[in-house]
């Protein structure tokens, strides 16, 4: 066997989408939701059979309401957000709850802390839905400040059996978790990185079919221009000046194709065709500005230079045209110019859509 792959930097920040952390996620809530739906009725009982004081129930309902609400800032964050910070709410909430039941036990002197097992276990239950998200750190610190709370506290009040709330069993279980999540976490790592890849693969394969779509349609476009061209000379024996005005109109709706992606649209081309015919210099550079910016600000900004240019073209019987896209990172992203003998200007176009201006 090979050295372990590592996922690349590009995949690691695609963790988000990760696939394994979702399941696992999923699966810690389904078991949550039957372990806490399980422990409400177990405390219910207890309560019952064993009658205890007013602090037993004020004590177990504190500490359900803050474990569940550290289940909850343990599995709502989705993959990717669980960092530290909601890691260390989590135990903050987890010693709250231990908290609230000491502090029922201190002042019900003759409880016997067995009667609150479950809800202390309940610690240990939360700080491996923490291990099992990936923070151990948090983890540990959080179970060993439950014991050291656990420590004090039982020796500072007259609960009976306070030492069986330490849960060495259940901190065997944390150990587990924690040799578990280790061993697996590369596991993890490279199934998302090959659903990643995977993900990409077929992003790359649909973008191809989309290109190659283009590719035919822009060919069949070409074949419906050039023909009919051909047809005419072949039919005629011979090749007139509108032919070789239409063979060059042609030729530059070509090279726009090339160079400049971005206004390959049946709108400019049509206007593009019309002013070219009518005499107007018409040149068209797309120096790829726009494939780095967002697909909805590059449509915005799209949406904003296209009309003007046509504007443009259709108002111009003479004189130059040059509409641009700028290359990455260059303001303005995009920049429309008219020179004629009474005026020349350039309209500049930002990410945003804003218009300006400029008198030259």
């Amino acid at each position: 066997m090979g050295a372990e792959r590592r996922p690349s930097m590009s995949e690691s920040a695609d963790l988000q989408r990760s696939i394994t952390e979702p399941a696992v996620r999923r699966a810690l809530m389904a078991v949550l939701i039957v372990y806490l739906a399980g422990s409400v009725v177990l405390m219910i009982v207890q309560g019952v059979v064993d009658s205890p004081g007013q602090s037993y129930w004020l004590g177990v309902v504190a500490g359900f309401v803050l474990y569940t609400c550290a289940f909850g800032l343990a599995l709502v964050p989705r993959p990717g957000r669980f960092g530290r910070r909601p890691a260390v709410g989590v135990v903050v909430l987890t010693l709250a709850a231990q908290g609230a039941l000491w502090s029922a036990l201190a002042n019900d002197g003759s409880a016997d802390a067995r009667l609150y097992l479950p809800m202390f276990v309940t610690a240990f239950v939360v700080e491996t839905v923490v291990v099992f998200r990936g923070r151990l750190l948090e983890a540990w610190i959080g179970a060993l400040a439950g014991i050291a709370l656990t420590v004090v506290a039982g020796t500072s009040t007259d609960a009976t059996h306070w030492w069986s709330t330490v849960q060495t069993t259940t901190v065997l279980l944390l150990v587990a978790a924690t040799a578990a999540t280790t061993a697996l976490a590369p596991l993890f790592r490279e199934i998302d990185a090959l659903a990643i890849r995977h993900d990409r693969a077929s992003g790359e394969e649909w973008a191809g079919r989309a290109a190659s779509a283009a590719r035919d349609e822009r060919i069949a476009r070409i074949d419906g221009l050039v023909r009919p061209l051909f047809e005419n000379a072949i039919d005629a024996d011979r090749v007139t000046i509108a032919d070789v005005q239409r063979a060059r109109l042609i030729e530059a709706r070509l090279r726009d194709g090339i160079r400049a992606p971005a206004f390959d649209t049946a709108q400019v081309r049509e206007a593009v065709w019309r002013a070219r015919s009518r005499g107007v210099s018409v040149t068209l550079l797309d120096d790829g500005g726009l494939r780095d910016v967002a697909p909805e600000d590059a449509s915005v900004v799209l949406a904003e230079v296209i009309p003007r240019l046509c504007a443009e073209l259709g108002s111009l019987t003479t004189g130059e045209i040059v509409a641009r896209v700028s290359p990455p990172d260059r303001t303005p992203i995009a920049a429309v110019t008219v020179a004629r003998p009474d005026v020349r200007r350039r309209v500049e176009f930002g990410v945003s859509g804003a218009t300006r201006v400029v008198e030259l």
